[in-house]
């Protein structure tokens, strides 16, 4: 477990190499043994996977790890990650954006714990289905919600997503992106996350 964690700080400093060796470290032994560990390995692996554009492998991890998870509410955490990787290389299918908003609503409305990632990728699926009024609302709830609780990677991840809903209206929003920017610099260069870059 102490390896998974490091792995996830390492991956979201963008130090992949260091990530591998952990989920290396994690799996030897008994790691792999243990239901928890070894979903937690391969989480991290599917990760690791998109973060390097191998994007067939890490669809292939994603879809093992969705059947194992089919009756809770990790499924949706999966999702997330996929999409999260998926949606800026444009990997993905108006069916796949459908999807992952009727499985994020049906959560939603059965009063499940929704993480702020998974809001962050909802209101991505949102804009790309053209619903932008939404996407900002959205989005601007959560990132209300990380800087009251200081929530710093999702802050970060969250205000570089809004800045991408608000590009296509520059001339009118320069001054908004050019202020959500600097503080995503400066919440970035302070925790050394670079992932969401």
């Amino acid at each position: 477990i102490y390896y998974l964690g490091i792995a996830g700080i390492y991956m979201k400093k963008y130090k992949i190499a260091k990530a591998e060796k952990c989920l290396e470290l994690a799996a030897k032994e008994m790691g792999m043994t243990y239901f928890m560990t070894k979903l937690g390995i391969l989480y991290n692996k599917m990760e690791i996977k998109f973060i390097k554009h191998e994007v067939e492998e890490a669809k292939k991890i994603a879809s093992e790890l969705e059947k194992v998870y089919l009756d809770s509410f990790i499924p949706l955490q999966i999702y997330t990650s996929k999409l999260r990787y998926m949606l800026p290389m444009k990997f993905y299918e108006k069916e796949d954006l459908q999807q992952f908003k009727t499985m994020f609503e049906k959560e939603k409305n059965n009063g499940k714990y929704i993480r702020p990632e998974d809001r962050i990728v909802y209101s991505r699926v949102l804009y790309l289905l053209s619903e932008k009024h939404e996407a900002i609302k959205v989005i601007d709830e959560v990132l209300e919600f990380c800087r009251k609780y200081s929530i710093i990677t999702s802050l970060i991840d969250g205000i570089i997503v809004k800045i991408m809903l608000l590009k296509e209206d520059f001339e009118f929003k320069k001054r908004e992106i050019y202020n959500l920017l600097r503080e995503a610099l400066h919440y970035s260069i302070k925790n050394e996350y670079l992932r969401v870059y």
